[in-house]
């Protein structure tokens, strides 16, 4: 297969490349095309770099190319979704955090030794298969597109319940965090603050996939991984004990392997604990909970039903988390979906700066609330384990420059992952947008200091009708924001 004909096969490749061209992984299937499409790309980066300059994207009709250059590893999208460039830029990043959960931020270090390493071999073929599946869909997944962890919505007196004894986990196990998951939603989640510790969203949201869609974790019941969380510190391992049983997930991360037995008991201390509060049927009807809320909410406040909708809430100190309703007929096939999605997209994009053009957002400056510096990430956790030790490299991790790695230092040498601007909240003047679609419906966007609504309306409805539909029920969704969402406990 040429070049010129990749994307025949699909609307959008990743590619994944060291500075010298060589193929680390893509989805394009073919060896060959992936050879010559990584040389291309390479030179591609490599004019750019002679002149002086850094290469970030290019516009080529209806095709993007985005780049996201991280020391020696090169990241691209090319892609024909009319996604925003600082979108596809976030699934790169996404993509270099899976890499760095895996190996730390010390796989630049290995390069530099030995720029012929065999990143495939050290990221293993559980891992690769990881990645590669999660830039399968056309369209940036929500969660990392949004920055925003899926909620299973249960009862509050329920998930106040699990959340207790999360942290009395905790407190016994000396965890740093404990999460339950619904396959890729989250039930729970709690965190040691007594240590000022914080783990991003984005972190989370790579934690999760990995969780949940991870083969090789469902070949036991119980797992200890280790595992680098990017932002909170990219340079060493922390530890995750991971257990599955009915369809749920009981995850702790840790910053050593001295509570296993503890946490052996723990798992089967919490099963029971489920089964005897009668908890457990309710996660089967978790997934209809939150739609019948939100559609009765819908129901007493409007007059219309909404096509889809999206709800985004960010509650001070906790991760970012979502729902979203089934879209309805007749913009129900995917195509459409498709297109729905970009739209939101860029009105999220238009919430943050004004505008979702690529000097708008893609060198828009990052804030990572949740980010710890490194120095600050090793004293809580003196036990967090060295990463990927290597012969000949030194301890601490530079790059070429004699800069050290992870500082976030502008161009290629920059090694933290760096979310853009959908890590940050809505601004202040930009808290609504509304866009006519190409098939005539409305779409609105709104934001709040803490949530964010995305809705598409019937055709039916006129512009002026979906943004007065549009205020009225984001009011009447967060009078419900603590039946669908987890908060911190007061």
């Amino acid at each position: 297969m040429a070049t010129e004909d990749l994307l025949k096969t699909g609307l959008k490749h990743i590619f994944v490349l060291s500075d010298g061209g060589k193929p680390i992984l893509s989805r394009c299937g073919d060896e060959q095309t992936e050879i010559l499409t990584c040389a291309l790309l390479q030179a591609i980066s490599g004019i750019a770099n002679d002149s002086g300059e850094q290469i970030r994207c290019v516009d080529a009709g209806d095709t993007k190319i985005v780049y996201l250059m991280r020391s020696n590893l090169y990241f691209v999208a090319i892609s024909k979704t009319n996604e925003p460039e600082a979108i596809l830029e976030r699934q790169l990043v996404f993509a270099y955090s899976q890499i760095l959960l895996m190996l730390t931020s010390k796989i630049h270090s290995v390069l530099e030794n030995n720029p012929s390493s065999d990143v495939r071999g050290l990221l293993g073929d559980d891992t690769i298969k990881l990645i590669v599946a999660s830039c399968n869909e056309d369209i940036t997944p929500p969660p990392v597109a949004f920055s925003a962890l899926r909620t299973s919505v249960i009862d509050k007196s329920s998930r106040s319940a699990i959340t207790a004894q999360l942290m009395t986990f905790i407190a016994e196990s000396g965890s740093l965090a404990a999460m339950l998951l619904e396959k890729e939603s989250m039930v729970s989640f709690g965190i040691d603050k007594s240590m000022g510790i914080e783990f991003s969203t984005d972190d989370l949201v790579v934690l999760t996939t990995f969780i949940s869609k991870s083969p090789a974790l469902k070949y036991h019941d119980q797992n200890w991984v280790p595992i680098c969380m990017p932002d909170f510190n990219g340079d060493a391992f922390l530890q995750a004990y991971i257990a599955h049983f009915n369809g749920l997930a009981l995850v702790f991360i840790l910053s050593d392997v001295e509570s296993f037995t503890y946490l052996h008991s723990a798992r089967s201390t919490f099963e029971s604990f489920l089964i005897k509060n009668d908890i457990m049927p309710k996660f089967a009807k978790s997934s209809s909970s939150g739609v019948d809320i939100i559609q009765s909410v819908i129901a007493n406040s409007i007059s219309v039903h909404p096509v889809h909708l999206f709800l985004k809430f960010t509650p001070k100190g906790f991760p970012s988390q979502f729902i979203d309703t089934l879209f309805r007929a007749p913009l129900d096939d995917d195509a459409t979906k498709n297109k729905i999605w970009v739209q939101y997209q860029k009105h999220a994009l238009c919430l943050r700066t004004g505008a979702a053009s690529v000097e708008n957002t893609l060198f828009f400056p990052s804030t990572i609330s949740f980010q710890s510096s490194t120095a600050a990430s090793l004293a809580k956790c003196p036990h967090a384990v060295a990463p990927l030790a290597s012969p000949s490299s030194p301890s601490s991790s530079s790059s070429p420059s004699g800069k050290q790695a992870g500082t976030g230092d502008e161009g290629n040498l920059q090694t933290t992952p760096s979310g853009g601007p959908m890590v940050n909240p809505a601004a202040a003047d930009h808290a609504l947008v509304c866009t006519v679609m190409e098939f005539s419906n409305p779409v609105v966007a709104l934001a709040s200091a803490d949530s964010e609504l995305h809705i598409t309306f019937p055709s039916s409805v006129t512009m002026i009708e979906a943004v007065n539909f549009a205020s009225v029920l984001h009011k009447a969704l967060l009078s419900q924001i603590h039946q669908l969402f987890q908060q911190p406990e007061k």
